[in-house]
């Protein structure tokens, strides 16, 4: 599946095999320099070598680019 076309099945919400996240969920942050913050997904960066997001973190409104394998569903 090419990047783009998993990108619009993200942003409406239809399901992309290996992609765990929807627009908007909210998670934790369990590895990385961003452990233990919470946030919600933004935007899908990446299907390869993993899915990556861009995560909305709580309360600042930075956005951080994390990996899939980092993240915890809240």
């Amino acid at each position: 599946m090419e990047f783009h076309e998993a990108e619009t099945l993200w942003l409406e919400c239809q399901p992309i095999p290996g992609v765990q996240y929807r627009p908007n969920d909210p998670v934790e942050i369990r590895g990385g320099e961003h452990a233990g913050q919470v946030g919600s997904t933004v935007a899908l960066l990446a299907l390869i070598p993993e899915p990556r997001y861009l995560i909305e973190l709580e309360p600042t409104g930075e956005d951080v680019e994390v990996l899939q394998s980092q993240l915890e569903s809240v």
